[in-house]
């Protein structure tokens, strides 16, 4: 009698090995395409880096830097190319090295012409490598849907055995049903935060001592992940911060130029320090972008609330980008409801103005724009439209990633930064609300809608959010 109890034990002792196995495999994997992406794009931004700054000066050094930061690279796709891919990716990870490698051959023996080619090589590859990633997250879903898959065929064999084995292995066996299931699911649940970049939830997994042991792991990675998240944020501040001394001399210098203070310049003089001026304010324009990223993501951004008087607040910003919106010959319209709420004024600012200025980025010459303000029960709702091309539904998530820019309909890519709507996504977040891009109502383009949370009427502040 005792048996088939022990027999059905045994085996269920040699499955239980084989998922934890299979488990370990998975995570490992899971692990090493998460780190291995996130590292790619890195090293591709800053091969593209130190390129366009070589292309400037012409410093030989930065050369030595690049050739450091492309044996990385070629580290990094190695690690990728271990994982088991399918051909579509084994594909873009050569396209990946064929590109890296045209670089570095122009590279070797830098001329006039080569530079611009390698920047143009560089720029396809940052451009691609935004898809490695998007590869790597389809990997942990792989992994994850066969350890549900191995999960699910386990627990079918558990049942079975139950019913050949009576209800004194029935009982057994749902006891073990219980012990597999959670350890399983916890981790189901651990990769898909991962895999999301939500690293704040400690992950802990209950069961044997193997997989709490293989937890234990896996929350050491999520910490490692958090602290080199720090480490990247800390390290993005400091030269952003860095850049801005050069930045205000290369600033001043041009407007010095341009004045004529050390002479009259030829037309030709002034054409080129005009494009000069024009790249300082743009490269001026994207630090600040990054520092206003740095510091939505920090601590630092705790919300200092008062009483806000939105609709006002929406004028105002509609007011500073008049000029923009005249060059344009757009043809705003505000529909705003008198609206009160607690807020961060200056946060919620920078929300409306990041969300205005990509309405008047993307807007066709001579079109229409559409501020809406609403009260829905106990929310505000900020709705902003444009005439442009839009946005495609499978990118109406993606447009609030950091660094992500989506396409124009005719397959262009967007010009910016890709953080403002993010910088807007950690504000709005920050205030309880929602952010999303929604299907417009009237025109053809793009809506983007921001939902917050209302405060109890009160005495109507100021646009500022001071207290009147």
């Amino acid at each position: 009698m005792a048996l088939p109890p022990i027999g059905g034990l045994v085996y269920t002792a040699v499955h239980l090995q084989r998922l934890s196995t299979q488990s370990q495999a998975a995570v490992s994997r899971a692990v090493t395409a998460t780190r291995a992406s996130s590292a790619l794009v890195e090293e591709v931004t800053d091969m593209e880096r130190v390129v366009r700054q070589y292309q400037v000066v012409s410093e030989a050094p930065l050369l030595d830097l690049f050739r450091r930061i492309h044996a990385n690279f070629s580290r990094t796709i190695s690690e990728l190319s271990g994982l088991p891919l399918d051909d579509v990716q084994r594909q873009r990870l050569q396209v990946l090295t064929d590109l890296a490698e045209q670089a570095r051959s122009r590279l070797a023996h830098p001329s006039a012409e080569a530079v611009p080619l390698a920047v143009r090589n560089l720029t396809e590859l940052s451009n691609l490598v935004r898809m490695v990633l998007a590869d790597s997250k389809a990997l942990i879903e792989r992994e994850v849907k066969v350890m549900e898959n191995n999960a699910a065929n386990t627990q079918y064999f558990l049942y079975w055995q139950a019913v050949a084995l009576g209800p004194t292995a029935l009982l057994l066996a749902g006891l073990f049903v219980v012990l597999i299931n959670r350890p399983i699911l916890q981790f189901d649940s651990a990769l898909r935060r991962l895999g999301d970049g939500e690293f704040a939830t400690p992950i802990v997994v209950n069961g044997p001592r193997d997989l709490r042991e293989l937890g234990n792991r896996l929350d050491w990675l999520r910490r490692r992940l958090v602290e080199l998240e720090e480490e990247k944020t800390k390290f993005l501040h400091q030269v952003s911060h860095e850049l801005k001394t050069p930045l205000t001399a290369l600033r001043e210098g041009s407007a010095l130029l341009a004045e004529g203070v050390v002479g009259e310049l030829s037309t030709d003089q002034a054409e080129i320090v005009g494009i000069l001026k024009n790249n300082v304010a743009t490269l001026q324009r994207l630090i600040e972008d990054l520092l206003k990223f740095n510091l939505a993501r920090s601590a630092q951004s705790a919300l200092l609330t008062t009483p806000v008087f939105l609709d006002a607040l929406v004028s105002e910003v509609a007011a500073d980008h008049r000029p923009a919106i005249i060059a344009k010959g757009l043809k705003p319209r505000l529909m705003l409801a008198r609206i009160t709420l607690r807020g961060d004024a200056k946060k919620l600012r920078v929300v409306i103005d990041n969300l205005l200025s990509n309405a008047v980025k993307f807007s066709p010459q001579d079109g229409e724009l559409i501020l809406r303000l609403e009260r829905h029960t106990d929310n505000a709702i900020l709705e902003v439209e444009d005439a442009g091309t839009g946005i495609a539904v499978e990118e109406r998530t993606k447009v609030f990633e950091a660094f992500y820019q989506g396409h124009h309909a005719g397959g262009g890519h967007l010009k910016g930064t890709g953080i403002g709507l993010s910088i807007a996504w950690e504000y709005v977040h920050a205030h309880g609300g929602k952010i999303a891009a929604v299907s417009p109502r009237e025109l053809p383009g793009a809506c983007l809608r921001v939902t917050l949370k209302l405060a109890p009427e009160g005495d109507r502040p100021s646009a500022c959010g001071c207290e009147t």
